[in-house]
């Protein structure tokens, strides 16, 4: 299982060393600091470890609550110093379902930097992150209304209280069942339409609930209720995220790029070729990589890597320096034939750190010297969460006395199992993140008994398509009912309006027989309200799209008066207050950076646009008159 971690951290304003070197500032082998922390009193790395649970999201959580947390702070303090960004958190819940097809079997960095990239990642306060999932009752008043009924999941008052934190605790409804008060996992809702046109082998997966409320009988006063809602039950890593608000700002921050590096190559772009290096010399190439992270890290990037590691086996607990005591990791193991892999975030380095490697009691200077600190995924483990990585452990074969092979004897009643020595991290990634100037998102509603069989092509004319997919190896189908939401500022160039804009929904999936429903088509500006749209009705624009290949396409056409500020087809008073309330701002503040930044929290970029009524380019008191002219006319 491919679990993998991430926690990259970078202050603003942190020395990177005693040496007074500022991440930032590129340096030689020579030249590099003695040590760099960027997760030691810096406001963009998280405040708390993270603990993936049972889950295999070490992938997801690596990356997105630690690596992707800390570039997205630093993006908000870039764009505005004074920032609050203490608490900001990004939760790994809203990208590993969206990359595992459906089965809890790890994922790769490409996938998660593919969503990362087209959608953005949830804050972990609208996506908690559960790892309390194992805990299930069965429900067996659902007997009566489904020949295959779900699982449910329960726990009682004092597990709701006494188990949870108050993340986990958004998880959970308060619900009266079979007498007594009990707190059920909140599932995913569709609503009766969407229920009808399901199949009856897709409807087994949902249970009504009623609107009385009451969702644990079925019957209320000798009344049949007609369902008016349909609850679907799943486990976690196949909840995919369906808050259409949420995924809405989730395009606010996203990763403008990403590549790798490893060993063999000092650069993976981001369509998977390499640049490999010049140098043949494997001990040579491993210098290289060893400083390039270092480089990394001194550049205040946080560095997401992975390999076959065995965390518990090649580790000591030894004396660190300065009185401090912890554990290292002084050689990586793994077990003939076992290629399961964890995740983890590389969030420093110190050359001072030393570790008796060989069990010599000697320390070698050139061997046994320098390691680099990770943040794990599983909670408060080894140090507080994190341990330390000797350099020597990052090289195929040591260049202390140690020998490259172990056999642990009794390790299993029948037999001796037999470890090898593995480099301690394999291919690493650094990413770059931006708060991006939105301009036009495109929405496509749809309900799909395959989620990774939808893909979203956007484009005008004149125009490159923007594709938004996720690249996913399915193992199973995940009921979807939901907007997907796509950035298409590019599309716009200078302008939004006068313009026809392309959105084709795909069903590019061969792995099942998979079933997509276009709801509607959406344009929405920047604050989310709706410029364009086409409803799609049952009748004959409510689409099916059954078969690999099969794709449904709709122009859009935004074509808004000047003036008219609410897109509602008519310039009055409401346009004219809006209006007065830009020039109110524009006219009376005097601070340029207030004033700029209190207009863009009032105003879309399309609005903006609409301002400039007689077409000069900017926005001025004669733009006022003509709106307020066509008002009193």
């Amino acid at each position: 299982m491919k679990k993998k971690i991430s926690a990259f951290v970078t202050s603003l304003a942190l020395l990177a060393s005693s040496a007074a070197v500022m991440p930032g500032f590129t340096a030689s082998a020579a030249e590099l600091p003695s040590s760099v922390d960027l997760s030691t009193n810096n406001p963009c790395f998280p405040e708390t470890v993270f603990d993936q649970g049972g889950q295999g999201s070490c992938v997801a959580s690596a990356i997105t609550y630690y690596q992707y947390t800390y570039h997205a702070r630093k993006a908000i303090l870039e764009k505005d110093p004074d920032a609050d960004v203490s608490g900001i958190l990004y939760s790994p819940a809203s990208i590993y379902s969206q990359i595992n097809g459906g089965h809890d079997g790890g994922s790769n960095e490409i996938r998660t930097y593919s969503v990362l990239k087209n959608r953005g990642a949830l804050k972990l306060d609208v996506s908690p992150y559960d790892r309390f999932w194992d805990v299930s009752y069965y429900d067996k008043n659902l007997d009566e209304t489904l020949d295959t009924p779900a699982a449910l999941n329960y726990i009682d008052p004092y597990t709701y209280n006494n188990s949870l934190n108050e993340d986990e605790k958004k998880l959970f409804e308060e619900v009266t069942y079979n007498g007594y008060k009990k707190y059920r996992r909140i599932g995913e809702y569709i609503t009766k339409e969407e229920y009808d046109a399901l199949s009856y082998d897709k409807k087994r997966f949902f249970v009504p609930v009623y609107e009385n409320g009451d969702s644990n009988v079925k019957y209320t006063d000798g009344i049949v209720r007609e369902p008016q809602l349909y609850w679907h039950v799943t486990t976690p890593y196949r909840a995919i995220p369906r808050n259409s608000e949420a995924l809405f700002n989730a395009l606010d921050l996203r990763i403008d790029s990403y590549e790798g590096f490893s060993v063999d190559a000092e650069k993976i772009n981001e369509d998977g070729t390499r640049d490999y290096r010049a140098e043949t010399d494997s001990h040579t190439k491993e210098d290289q990589f060893i400083n390039q992270i270092k480089e990394e890290l001194n550049n205040g990037n946080i560095v997401s890597t992975g390999g076959y590691f065995n965390y518990d086996l090649g580790k000591t607990y030894t004396d660190l320096g300065n009185g401090q005591y912890g554990y290292v990791l002084k050689q990586n193991y793994r077990q003939i034939g076992d290629y399961s892999g964890h995740q983890f975030t590389i969030v420093g380095y110190d050359d001072n750190i030393t570790c008796d490697i060989d069990g010599d009691k000697e320390i070698d200077e050139t061997s046994e010297k320098g390691a680099f600190k990770i943040a794990n995924t599983w909670g408060c483990w080894s140090n507080d969460g994190y341990i330390w990585v000797m350099y020597d452990s990052v090289r195929e074969r040591s260049d202390t006395k140690i020998a490259n092979k172990m056999t642990i004897k009794g390790a299993t009643p029948d037999k001796n199992e037999l470890y090898c020595r593995v480099p301690a991290f394999e291919d690493c990634y650094t990413i770059k993140v931006s708060k991006k100037d939105i301009k036009l998102v495109s929405e496509v509603d749809v309900m799909t008994n395959n989620y990774y069989s939808v893909s979203v092509d956007n484009y005008t004319e004149d125009s490159e398509h923007i594709l938004n997919e996720i690249p996913s190896n399915t193992h199973s189908t995940v009921v979807y009912s939901g907007p997907i939401f796509t950035d298409i500022t590019e599309l716009c160039g200078d302008k939004i309006n006068g313009k026809y804009y392309t959105v084709q929904a795909n069903n590019c999936n061969s792995w099942f027989n998979n079933d997509m429903y276009v709801k509607a088509i959406r344009l929405k500006d920047d604050k989310g309200k709706v410029v364009a749209e086409a409803n799609l009705t049952n009748g004959d624009k409510f689409t099916n799209l059954s078969h690999e290949g099969e794709s449904f396409q709709y122009t859009l056409n935004v074509n808004i008066q000047p003036g008219d500020l609410n897109y509602d087809g008519a310039i009055d008073e409401a346009d004219l207050d809006k209006a007065d309330e830009y020039f109110n701002i524009a006219n009376y503040r005097t601070d340029a950076v207030s004033k700029e930044k209190e207009i863009k929290d009032k105003f879309s970029a399309f609005q903006l646009e609409l301002l400039d009524v007689n077409g000069d380019g900017a926005i001025t008191m004669d733009d006022y008159s003509l709106i307020e002219t066509t008002v009193n006319s």
